[in-house]
């Protein structure tokens, strides 16, 4: 069957959170005319939920064409703007007039559809991937910090522009950020953004799964951002926790020094199902984690793994903790 698409699911190509057969119904639409409609619906909404960049007097967001050109890289296609134009010799004036008519009049509209009105220079960004059992120590461009984690991607400048600091995180992270009071940090992640000034923090964002932000130290806001503005969802400060799922929000508190610990591999669960424990220890060390009887993987726990140990010495004290037997193969664990 067919799947719609729709700038919802745009959205989740461009931040790499479809499904295969998302990606390839994606990939065949966008080689058709009529993707350039949808896609310019899913720009406009962008642009509305990416406000703190847009400036007043532009006529379009600045990152626009970097959103659009980067569509088209994933996809392996090249957009219509950059295909040759053809070239004809006119033999006569009254020729040349009008073909210079019509020529104008298809710049003038080619333009208009594609937002290309003079824009500020774009910035060059980089995209930093880790699969399942890879993470990565990032600096970026103000030499402040990102540990980023396992099946998670990072998206951030060479350069911040001169009034903020942002980039787009899809999965989790730990955030060691220096202060500016000039520049706003802003982490993008789905549809909610995290402003600080300094401070050091922990996001996690996977599609499908409560979206949450840890403060270590400092203060920062989270916001839901949707086509039409912006929500506030919470302020937090050293401790606080904001949990996001399926359309509610709640704040809480949490020990900073597990915040931190994360960066070390140090991983705490509180009152968890083996269930999520699981789906964790599957990006951190790219196994699959198989239950051979479904109702041991509801049942709950409360404890600290060191990830950084081999999944051997994991699931011995996993195991005995659970009350399970489990084997361990190339690429699989299985629990019995």
């Amino acid at each position: 069957m067919s799947i719609q698409i729709t700038p919802e699911l745009l959205e989740k190509y461009y931040s790499g959170n479809c499904t295969g057969q998302e990606r390839r119904e994606v990939q065949v639409f966008l080689q058709k005319p009529e993707s350039e409609a949808l896609l310019n619906q899913w720009l406009e909404q962008r642009e509305a939920g990416d406000r703190v960049t847009f400036e007043a007097d532009a006529t379009i967001h600045p990152q626009s064409e970097a959103w659009r050109q980067r569509f088209y890289e994933q996809a392996g296609i090249a957009p219509a703007s950059e295909q040759p134009a053809p070239v004809r010799n006119m033999r006569w004036l009254k020729q040349a007039a009008i073909w210079a008519g019509v020529a104008l009049t298809g710049l003038v509209f080619l333009l208009l559809q594609r937002r290309q009105i003079a824009a500020p220079p774009q910035l060059a960004w980089i995209e930093k991937v880790n699969h399942n059992g890879q993470r990565a120590k990032i600096i970026l461009a103000n030499s402040s910090v990102v540990y980023l984690g396992a099946g998670s991607s990072l998206r951030f400048p060479q350069k911040f522009e001169a009034t903020t600091r942002e980039i787009y995180l899809t999965g989790e992270a730990f955030f060691e950020i220096g202060a500016d009071k000039q520049k706003p940090f802003i982490v993008h992640s789905q549809q909610w953004q995290t402003q600080v000034l300094g401070t050091s923090f922990k996001i996690e964002a996977f599609a499908g799964v409560p979206f949450t932000v840890q403060v270590a130290t400092g203060k920062v806001r989270v916001e839901e951002v949707t086509a039409t503005g912006s929500r506030p969802v919470a302020v937090l400060a050293q401790g606080e926790r904001a949990v996001c799922y399926e359309g509610q929000s709640w704040k809480d508190r949490v020990p900073a020094n597990e915040v931190t610990a994360w960066k070390e591999a140090r991983l705490s669960f509180n009152n968890q199902s083996l269930e999520a424990i699981t789906t964790v220890l599957e990006r951190w060390y790219n196994k699959e984690i198989v239950f051979t009887k479904k109702a041991k993987a509801k049942e709950k726990l409360t404890l600290i793994l060191d990830a950084s140990a081999p999944p051997e010495k994991v699931f011995k004290l996993l195991a005995s903790a659970a009350h399970f037997r489990y084997t361990i193969e190339d690429k699989q664990i299985i629990i019995h």
